[in-house]
C-alpha cells in the first residue's frame, strides 16, 4: 500500500507539473510573438455606447471544436476530476475555467444553451461530427449537402461566399483561420475571394497574410510546429489564435471566422487536463479578440462577435456522433455594440447552429435565404439593428 501510495502522489505531481509547464510556455511564446501581453479576467473591454446605423460593422465568428456545454455552464466536471485525479485547486467554476467569456457576458453579452434556461442550442446532425457542424453554422442550413468529415464542400454558397461577393468588398475584407485545415473545404465555395490560412500550410491565398511582416512572422512559425495535439497539417489553437488577432487588429476585415481545435482532439484521447487547458487557451483568445473589437468600436465600428462550437460531446466525454445524441447540444455567446444582455429572445426553445448565419445576414444587410432547411435569425439578438 505504501508503495502504491507513493506511486500516486508522484502521478499527481507530474501532472501538476505538466500543467504548470504547458501554461508556462503559452504564457513565455505569447510574450515574445503577440502584439500585447495575454488577457486575463478583468481586463475584459466595457461595451462603448451603442454606434449608428450608418457605421462600419466588423463581425468576429470564433468556433471552438467539440466544447461540451457543461464546463461552460458548470465549470470542472467533478466525476472527471475524480478520474483524472486533478488536484483541488483545479476543480473550479465556469467564471473561473473561463473568466474571460464569463466577464464579457456580465458586461453586456448574451449567453445561450444553460440546462436551466428552457433554451437549448443544437447541430442538426444526424452526424454530429464537424464538417456537417461547420457547413451548417456558415450556410444558415439544417441540411447543407456535407455528412461527414469526408465530405468535399456544401451544397450551396456560404456566409462568407456572400459577404465576399457584396459590392466594394475587397478580398482581405473577408478572413477564415484555422486550426484544422479541413474546414477549409467547407467555409467557402469560392475560397479565391478571401483570405484563407487552414492548418500550418493550407489555403489558396495564405500569401495574403504575408503582406504583414508581423504576420508573415507569425505564419511562418506555425508552419514550422508539430501538429500536436492534432494530426497531419493541424495548427495548434495558440498559434492560430494570435494569427487571426493579429489580421483584426491590422487589416481591420468586415468578417473574420476562426476555429481553434485543440479541446476536441484532447477529448477524443481522453485527456482531460489537455481539454481543460484548451478550455483556458480559447479563453484567452476570446479575451483578445473582444479587446480588438472594442478597439474597432472606439474608431467608429459596429462590432458583433459570435463564439459558438460545432458539436457537443457524448456523456462519456470521449466521443460524439449519430450514435450518442447528447452531443448535438451546443451553447452560443454574442456580444458586441449590435448585442445587449436584455434582448428579449421571445418564447423559450430550440436554437440551432443553422440559427447563426441567418442571424448575421439580417445584421449585414444580406438577402434571406428561403431555402425549406434554411435556419431563422436570432432577431431578440440584434436589438433593434436588423441590416
Amino acid at each position: 500500500m505504501a508503495s502504491t501510495s507513493a506511486a500516486q502522489r508522484f502521478a499527481r505531481l507530474a501532472r501538476v507539473l505538466r500543467v504548470a509547464f504547458t501554461a508556462s510556455a503559452f504564457l513565455l511564446t505569447s510574450c515574445v510573438t503577440a502584439t500585447r501581453p495575454v488577457r486575463t479576467t478583468g481586463t475584459v473591454p466595457a461595451l462603448p455606447a451603442r454606434i449608428s446605423e450608418g457605421k462600419p460593422l466588423t463581425v468576429v465568428l470564433l468556433a471552438i471544436d467539440g466544447v461540451r456545454w457543461q464546463e461552460v455552464f458548470q465549470g470542472v466536471d467533478p466525476m472527471l476530476a475524480e478520474e483524472h485525479d486533478l488536484p483541488e485547486d483545479e476543480r473550479v467554476p465556469a467564471s473561473a475555467l473561463m473568466p474571460n467569456l464569463h466577464a464579457l457576458a456580465a458586461r453586456g453579452g448574451v449567453l445561450l444553451g444553460a440546462p436551466d434556461s428552457g433554451t437549448g442550442v443544437f447541430a442538426t446532425g444526424p452526424e454530429l461530427v464537424s464538417l456537417p457542424g461547420y457547413a451548417e453554422m456558415l450556410t444558415g442550413r439544417r441540411v447543407s449537402g456535407c455528412r461527414d468529415n469526408g465530405c468535399r464542400g456544401t451544397a450551396a454558397p456560404t456566409l462568407v461566399d456572400e459577404i465576399a461577393s457584396s459590392p466594394s468588398t475587397r478580398v482581405e475584407d473577408v478572413a477564415v483561420v484555422t486550426s484544422w485545415p479541413d474546414i477549409g473545404r467547407v467555409a467557402a465555395k469560392r475560397p479565391d475571394r478571401i483570405a484563407m490560412t487552414t492548418g500550418r500550410n493550407g489555403g489558396p491565398t495564405r500569401e495574403l497574410f504575408r503582406r504583414d511582416p508581423v504576420t508573415a512572422k507569425l505564419v511562418d512559425e506555425a508552419s514550422r510546429l508539430k501538429p500536436a495535439p492534432g494530426v497531419g497539417d493541424f495548427r495548434p489553437d495558440r498559434h492560430t489564435a494570435r494569427i487571426a488577432v493579429r489580421y483584426l487588429e491590422t487589416k481591420h476585415p468586415r468578417f473574420l471566422f476562426v476555429a481553434l481545435g485543440e479541446p476536441d482532439e484532447y477529448a477524443h484521447h481522453g485527456n482531460y487536463p489537455g481539454y481543460l487547458q484548451a478550455l483556458r487557451h480559447a479563453d484567452l483568445a476570446i479575451a483578445e479578440l473582444s479587446h480588438a473589437l472594442s478597439e474597432r468600436a472606439r474608431a467608429g465600428s459596429r462590432t458583433v462577435l459570435f463564439v459558438t462550437a460545432d458539436h457537443g460531446r457524448a456523456a462519456d466525454f470521449v466521443n460524439h456522433g449519430q450514435k450518442y445524441p447528447e452531443s448535438a447540444r451546443v451553447w452560443l455567446f454574442a456580444w458586441g455594440t449590435e448585442v445587449s444582455a436584455g434582448s428579449d429572445l421571445g418564447d423559450p426553445g430550440e436554437r440551432r447552429l443553422a440559427d447563426l448565419a441567418p442571424t448575421l445576414r439580417k445584421l449585414l444587410g444580406l438577402a434571406e435565404d428561403r431555402d425549406q432547411a434554411a435556419g431563422h435569425a436570432i432577431l431578440g439578438l440584434l436589438e433593434g439593428h436588423p441590416g
